[in-house]
């Protein structure tokens, strides 16, 4: 009876999840549409430093309202520097990229994200996938390539694609290595912790 009960909890609780990445990709999805429509209006910087000004203030306050933040989570201050740093750069890359690429070229290149995050995660943690998890993310990473070089195989053997996905791109890239960071300069801070420093430093 017991592992019976068990079953509708950790069904809900998978729900949970999947709903909670379906908000997260729709946020996702909306920032580039709305992202594109402010990036030739807002420099880059100055809507980054407003984002991050907002959000430190919030995640500063959920960890205040709690535990707090204890003193130990200061050591080593550089991290959150390198951290808040990588933070800041895939924003402003990210607007500066959405002056002249369209959403959904964008959004192709993000969908890149998660491969890099798993090569990264490899040369600083030695995290292996597994077969599953790797044939996944080559699928996801074919049909970002098949739409950012709009199914034309030549333009892909040939790197043909806009300034405004490369630039992108390299943003990408600084939040694919954010994600394996956080783990590897955790100290045993908890994650509203690790996350409230970072924040002050990106803006």
């Amino acid at each position: 009876m017991a592992e019976l009960s068990v079953l509708p909890r950790m069904r809900r609780e998978a729900l949970q999840g999947h709903a909670a990445m379906l908000l997260f990709s729709a946020a996702i999805a909306g920032s580039f549409s709305l992202g594109a429509r402010a990036a030739n209006l807002i420099d880059p910087a100055a809507i980054s430093a407003a984002r991050f000004a907002i959000a430190a203030g919030v995640v500063g306050g959920l960890a205040m309202a709690g535990p707090g933040i204890p003193r130990e989570a200061f050591r080593a201050p550089w991290r959150y520097l390198l951290l808040g740093g990588l933070f800041a750069a895939y924003f402003v890359l990210m607007f500066e990229g959405l002056k002249t690429a369209l959403p959904v070229s964008a959004a192709a290149v993000f969908t890149l994200t998660p491969l890099m995050s798993a090569g990264f995660g490899w040369l600083l943690m030695r995290q292996r996938m597994t077969g599953r998890i790797a044939l996944a993310l080559g699928l996801g990473a074919a049909g970002s390539l098949w739409v950012i070089f709009g199914g034309d195989p030549a333009a892909l053997m040939r790197l043909e694609f806009g300034r405004g996905e490369a630039i992108y791109l390299v943003g990408c890239a600084a939040h694919a290595l954010y994600t394996p960071l956080v783990r590897r300069l955790n100290r045993g801070e908890r994650p509203i912790v690790s996350t409230s420093p970072p924040l002050p430093r990106a803006g």
